[in-house]
């Protein structure tokens, strides 16, 4: 395998400051961080969301995969209210797979993606859902191997691991997503871990989409 695209890499570069991201990497392997530019979504709001469009999530996106065998279906997590109702420990996860055109609408306008990123994004969209203490876990591998997180609520810590046959090579890296921060990574040279963040209480919500 060609693993000279992460063989560079020592840290995921910040283009925080750049109107134009993707067109300032020296390669599409290279990772970056974009803060302050993802819309700010709440629990509350992926409740309304659902409510407002029952008919369609019910029909084409009803299915979740959870810690809790109690919630499999987002009708059951919405009527949970995990905000008010935490998991004893707090170490409740969540993760919404949604591939039909129809629900990817509705979630796209709401998870609004970012001017740098092509409008030729996949029908195939994640919401991951992680209370504080989520314990670390490996993130689907979406359709697209340029993959972007957007961290619309709380704060988790990502690590970059190189895939199998570049380990090598190539360094883990890491970085901590934030509120409203962006991550771009390639997930032909990396898997990404998601780990809880010391010393916060608040809810995480991540949104991944690839192209």
């Amino acid at each position: 395998m060609y693993c000279w695209p992460c063989e560079e890499v020592r840290s995921v570069l910040d283009l925080t400051e750049t109107a134009e991201p993707v067109k300032q990497l020296p390669h599409a392997g290279f990772p970056f961080i974009v803060k302050g530019n993802s819309p700010n979504v709440t629990l509350s709001d992926v409740q309304i969301m659902y409510f407002f469009n029952k008919h369609i999530f019910d029909r084409d996106a009803s299915r979740v995969m959870s810690s809790d065998k109690s919630w499999n279906t987002i009708e059951e997590l919405v009527h949970h209210n995990l905000s008010e109702n935490p998991t004893y420990l707090r170490d409740g996860h969540i993760t919404w797979r949604i591939n039909r055109l129809e629900p990817a609408r509705i979630v796209r306008s709401l998870f609004k993606r970012p001017h740098f990123f092509p409008n030729t994004v996949n029908v195939e969209r994640f919401i991951l859902i992680d209370e504080a203490n989520s314990p670390p876990y490996y993130q689907p591998l979406p359709e697209g191997y340029r993959v972007f997180l957007m961290q619309t609520c709380g704060e988790r810590l990502i690590i970059l691991e190189p895939v199998p046959g570049c380990n090598n090579n190539c360094s883990r890296v890491s970085v901590l997503l934030q509120s409203s921060d962006i991550l771009y990574y390639n997930s032909w040279f990396y898997r990404v871990k998601s780990m809880p963040v010391t010393n916060t209480s608040s809810i995480s919500i991540m949104y991944v989409g690839s192209y």
